[in-house]
C-alpha cells in the first residue's frame, strides 16, 4: 500500500510540474500581455460554443462561432479550442456545453485549423449570460457587469458598433450607422448560420461606407437565426437575426 501511495504521489507531482507558465490573475491582464508579446497571433473574441468534436476517447474540442472580437487580426470567424489536460498547461473543454458564451483571449497556432487553447495560468474564461459578463474581468476576484460597460474597458481595443433592421426579415436587411475611422475602415459583411457555415460576404462600396448604410439580400436563405458579421480593421462584431417566409 505504500508503495502505491508513492507512485501516485510521483504521478501527481510530476503532472503538475509538467506545465509551468507565468500566472495571470485578470482577463484584462491576458490581453495587455497578450498584444505586447505576440499580437499577430492573439484573438480577443465574445463567442458561442456550436459544436463539441470527440478526437478521441481523452479528448473532446470545442468549435466556438465569434460573436465580437476585440481584436482578431486574421478576421477569423470562428475558432476551435483544443481540450487541454492540465499537463500541456490548457484547461478542459468539460465543463463548457453547446450554447454557452464566452469571452476569452487565446492564440492560433495553426490558420488551416485555427487552433486555440485556453490557459490553465490564467481565469477562467468570462461568462455571458442575457446582458451580463461575470468572471475576473480585471482583478483577481470575480466581478459581474453589462455587456455595454465591458465594451468601454480601457485595456480593449475598440470594436465596431452594428445596428440593422428590420429583424426578423424575409428578404432584405439594412445595415445603419456603420461607423467608420481611418484606423478602422469597414472591410467587410457577412452572414453565417448557425453551424458557422458562411452564407455571403460582400465587401461595401465607398457610397455606402461614406453614407454608412448596407444592404444585404437574404431572400433565398432558409427560414432559421443567421448571425450577421461586420469587420472593420482588425475586429468584428456579430449579432444574431432571423428570417422568416
Amino acid at each position: 500500500m505504500r508503495t502505491l501511495l508513492s507512485l501516485i504521489f510521483v504521478a501527481m507531482f510530476s503532472y503538475s510540474q509538467a506545465c509551468t507558465c507565468l500566472p495571470i490573475k485578470s482577463f484584462c491582464e491576458q490581453v495587455v500581455r497578450g498584444l505586447d508579446w505576440d499580437s499577430s497571433h492573439l484573438i480577443i473574441a465574445r463567442a458561442v460554443l456550436v459544436e463539441k468534436v470527440k478526437v478521441d476517447r481523452y479528448r473532446t474540442d470545442a468549435i466556438y462561432q465569434i460573436l465580437e472580437s476585440y481584436y482578431n487580426p486574421r478576421n477569423l470567424s470562428s475558432v476551435r479550442i483544443r481540450d487541454g489536460n492540465g499537463a500541456d498547461c490548457g484547461r478542459t473543454m468539460n465543463p463548457y456545453q453547446k450554447g454557452d458564451e464566452l469571452i476569452f483571449v487565446t492564440s492560433v497556432w495553426d490558420d488551416s485549423d485555427a487552433m486555440g487553447q485556453f490557459s490553465i495560468c490564467s481565469p477562467p474564461p468570462l461568462v455571458v449570460k442575457g446582458n451580463k459578463v461575470h468572471g475576473h474581468v480585471f482583478q483577481d476576484k470575480e466581478v459581474s457587469l453589462s455587456i455595454t460597460k465591458f465594451r468601454d474597458l480601457d485595456c480593449l481595443p475598440n470594436s465596431p458598433s452594428i445596428s440593422f433592421y428590420p429583424n426578423p426579415t424575409s428578404s432584405e436587411l439594412h445595415i445603419v450607422d456603420i461607423q467608420r475611422t481611418e484606423s478602422q475602415p469597414v472591410i467587410q459583411v457577412e452572414v453565417y448560420d448557425m453551424m458557422g457555415k458562411r452564407m455571403m460576404q460582400r465587401r461595401p462600396t465607398i457610397d455606402e461606407v461614406n453614407n454608412g448604410s448596407v444592404m444585404i439580400e437574404v431572400s433565398d436563405f432558409p427560414e432559421g437565426t443567421y448571425f450577421l458579421s461586420l469587420i472593420t480593421g482588425q475586429n468584428r462584431r456579430t449579432e444574431p437575426f432571423m428570417v422568416l417566409h
